[in-house]
């Protein structure tokens, strides 16, 4: 998408500010946590001990430092994380990675996720960082506020619902059309355990109680040793939420970070008249796609003028405020 060149940096800012927002629904709808658990814990995740290290003499202090940073990259994120706690020299080190201390900063939830669910020992810090690096959806093109947890790939939400490549099948499932034991699947397949929760927009509950593997990546895998399973295996339900989790773009150019953006403008047009512009109230853009959208958006403009510049309190619509999505409602 070509950047849509305002006249001032001020004014593409107050435009967002006006016209646009982000839609905290579909955060919600897979896995998350309340934005004021990270504040208390953010620091020390990031951050090494104010105090130096005492000078080192064992192994690690001994090797070059290049060396040092290039294993930790490939160590799994699990064990990079327990790295970083053995030591003030060790915590120095890994918090010193460029690529650690962006996934920590910016992609903390991410993280956290891949802890909680147990897939980190799957994961390599550099699995986070690239996507988290990634603006667009892999899949479709759309900016992808997501991460899909068991391949570490970064997509949008309407793929979290439909992709045949973001499906998941519960382990048991993979067990009983493989006949291999789940025990053995779990040294052949990154596993991923269901947090308790509500996933999806529906905000249906799952209790934590089942295991889950990428659906094509474990067909993929089974038949590559010779495993013959039946490709028909039924997806999980809300599987495909529960390994999914938020993930903002990170820009190393200019080190800003993008949620994603949501028109208010269409949802003012959808609140009026629910007609012609269901895909634009769910589409979720760029900053610079969003600027571009809005030169062509009757309801965004119609806000911007209301406001006058942005400098007056405008009425706004009903359902962002609520976390924003709309429903639109059909006879059949």
């Amino acid at each position: 998408m070509e950047e849509a060149n305002f006249e001032f940096q001020e004014e593409e800012e107050a435009i967002i500010r006006v016209a646009a927002f982000h839609c905290q629904d579909y955060d919600q709808a897979v896995v998350w946590s309340e934005p004021h658990k990270h504040d208390p814990v953010l620091p020390s995740i990031v951050e090494p001990f104010a105090t130096s290290p005492a000078c080192e003499t064992s192994v690690l202090g001994r090797l070059p430092i290049e060396l040092i940073f290039a294993v930790c990259l490939l160590l799994d994120v699990r064990s990079c994380f327990h790295l970083r706690q053995a030591n003030r020299r060790a915590r120095c080190i890994v918090s010193s990675l460029n690529e650690y201390r962006a996934v920590a900063t910016h992609g903390l939830e991410a993280l956290r996720a891949a802890l909680r669910t147990g897939i980190a020992s799957r994961l390599t810090i550099t699995d986070l960082y690239q996507p988290l690096c990634m603006r667009d959806c892999v899949i479709c093109g759309s900016f992808g506020g997501f991460l899909f947890l068991p391949t570490a790939t970064r997509c949008c939400f309407a793929c979290i619902g439909n992709a045949h490549r973001l499906h998941v099948v519960s382990l048991s499932a993979i067990s009983k059309a493989s006949w291999i034991p789940r025990r053995q699947l779990r040294g052949m397949l990154p596993v991923l355990h269901i947090l308790p929760g509500t996933y999806s927009i529906e905000k249906k509950r799952c209790y934590g109680l089942e295991h889950l593997v990428g659906r094509e990546q474990a067909i993929a895998f089974l038949r590559s040793i010779r495993y013959y399973i039946d490709a028909s295996i039924p997806s999980h339900p809300l599987g495909r939420y529960a390994a999914s989790t938020a993930l903002p773009y990170f820009d190393r150019a200019t080190s800003r970070i993008e949620n994603g953006l949501s028109c208010k403008g269409c949802r003012i047009t959808a609140e009026e008249n629910y007609f012609g512009v269901e895909d634009f109230c769910d589409q979720v853009y760029s900053r610079a796609a969003y600027l571009h959208h809005f030169r062509f958006c009757t309801g965004a403009k119609r806000l911007w003028d209301d406001s006058r510049g942005g400098f007056v309190a405008t009425k706004e619509p009903v359902l962002p405020w609520r976390g924003g999505r709309i429903w639109f409602f059909s006879d059949s």
